[in-house]
């Protein structure tokens, strides 16, 4: 039985309280508004209990279901009012937050900054519900939401366990595995995939699955391969910043951290026949931005009104077997290059090769930050 020395758990929280946990429950509001527009069920229950059981479930949406029944693909095929999303956003933050109604300066800040209203204004508006236009963070979060007419959300933190309650097992080639071509241990990976969204086809004739497609998993070097997908998928990891420039946070994901690449391929791999065509950063701060990268393969040459397009991998990488002109994905060879990361980092570390780096995120999250001798605690 192969041992894994490293079990890679990379979904954390960059900041952890309260105000972060409403905004990333904030903006799946337009996504349960869309459940419960298609299940029975949930039109049943209140949009709190709705939200609850999502989270509480976290299983991807049947998407065939939706095409089967004509059920809306997302907020803007629902043609719901803007007013009326907004209205029913309110009631779900008062259900999910009821803190904001204290008469403290936190509260009313907040209610300031997320509704747009004042106290007084809130405590009217929840003394007679109505429609009202979008103001505030959650008008603009829905405002952003609406701009993705071609995408279908089908889950929300996914956790990985629910694949393999062990961790996805991922691996690559030594042929393509940076920088040296070595072969190393696959490692496994654990954590929650904040949203996954599908894309179409052909958005005019409304092909979201090709039934002809593979059920293999796809592989990384396509550009060799005969393989044809069975849906296209983008995955997106929602972060908090109030400071850091909304194009500079998704720049670090793509570039310095691992985790939008390693979450790709752990979709990938657990759902054979799906083809990762896009990752990037949403942004919630005082705007909230759909950052995305998007392959260079021409099933999606031209997708438009997914999220805001960068290029920031495509003259950046290769496959490691390639020559000057490479003819691969620039988007899956960034895939491969920051899984090989982190499968050398793991090589290292279970050859003792540890270098701790205090901070005050890393260290609250690490594993064995009791043994460690530079741990960071408070300001030292």
């Amino acid at each position: 039985m192969q041992n894994y020395p490293v079990n890679l758990e990379i979904d954390y929280p960059e900041s952890s309280n309260r105000l972060t946990a409403l905004f990333r429950l904030i903006l799946v509001i337009p996504i349960v508004i869309i459940l419960a527009l298609i299940s029975t069920y949930a039109e049943a229950l209140s949009f709190a209990i709705a939200m609850m059981i999502l989270f509480k479930e976290k299983y991807p949406r049947n998407f065939n279901s939706v095409l089967a029944d004509g059920s809306p693909i997302n907020i803007s095929d629902s043609k719901i009012e803007p007013q009326i999303l907004m209205q029913q956003s309110l009631l779900n933050l008062d259900e999910i937050a009821p803190w904001l109604n204290r008469d403290d300066a936190v509260s009313t800040n907040r209610i300031r900054m997320m509704t747009g209203m004042s106290v007084r204004e809130w405590d009217d508006w929840l003394s007679n519900p109505k429609p009202v236009p979008l103001t505030g963070r959650i008008g603009r979060m829905i405002k952003a939401e609406l701009l993705l007419e071609n995408v279908a959300p089908i889950a929300i933190e996914w956790d990985l366990s629910l694949h393999d309650k062990d961790g996805i097992e991922i691996s690559l080639p030594s042929h393509i595995t940076s920088p040296d071509g070595e072969s190393l241990d696959s490692i496994r990976l654990k954590g929650k995939i904040d949203r996954v969204d599908l894309v179409p086809f052909d958005i005019e004739n409304n092909y979201w699955i090709n039934e002809e497609g593979n059920d293999e998993v796809a592989p990384l070097e396509l550009y060799k391969s005969s393989w044809k997908p069975r849906r296209l998928v983008i995955i997106r990891d929602i972060k908090t910043s109030e400071k850091t420039d909304i194009k500079d946070r998704h720049y670090k994901g793509l570039l310095e951290e691992l985790q939008l690449a390693l979450y790709a391929r752990s979709w990938e791999i657990a759902n054979p026949g799906d083809l990762v065509i896009g990752a990037g950063i949403s942004v919630l701060g005082h705007e909230t931005s759909h950052l995305i990268e998007k392959s260079n393969n021409l099933l999606v040459s031209n997708l438009t009104n997914f999220g805001t397009e960068t290029d920031i991998t495509k003259s950046l990488f290769r496959f490691l077997d390639e020559g000057e002109s490479p003819k691969s994905d620039p988007f899956r060879a960034w895939m491969t290059s920051r899984i090989s990361v982190a499968l050398n980092t793991s090589d290292r570390a279970n050859k003792g090769f540890i270098n701790p780096i205090p901070d005050e995120n890393n260290c609250n999250y690490c594993s064995v930050s009791n043994i460690c001798d530079v741990k960071l605690e408070g300001d030292f």
